[in-house]
């Protein structure tokens, strides 16, 4: 499986967008969903959450998740369908097993 080595956050706008016309991955989107990481070389979507917890060994994938494969190792790149997509990786059970892994501070015993 390929997962990114540097995961950052890009905020370039997609390089297949032609200069007159609306970019095909809008900055804007990173405000709506902060786990986004865009690879401008090969115009493809991430989730950096779920990268995360796959490296750090915090989350598994099982077969029952083959469908968010793509946030982590195919790339999204279905821009006309990308925000019902996202809000589907949001909302996915991986992915909000990665937030709580990755990001939720431990409470105090």
């Amino acid at each position: 499986m390929f997962l990114l080595s540097h995961i950052s956050r890009r905020t370039t706008a997609s390089p297949s967008a032609s200069l007159d016309s609306e970019p095909l991955f809008p900055k804007l989107w990173f405000a709506k969903w902060k786990w986004i990481h865009y690879d401008a070389s090969g115009d493809l979507a991430y989730c950096h959450i779920c990268i995360n917890g796959l490296k750090t060994d915090k989350i598994k994938v099982s077969i029952g998740h083959a469908g968010e494969s793509t946030f982590i190792s195919g790339g999204f790149w279905n821009w006309k369908d990308a925000t019902r997509c996202f809000n589907k990786h949001e909302a996915s059970l991986l992915h909000k097993a990665a937030v709580d892994a990755v990001i939720t501070v431990p409470k105090p015993v």
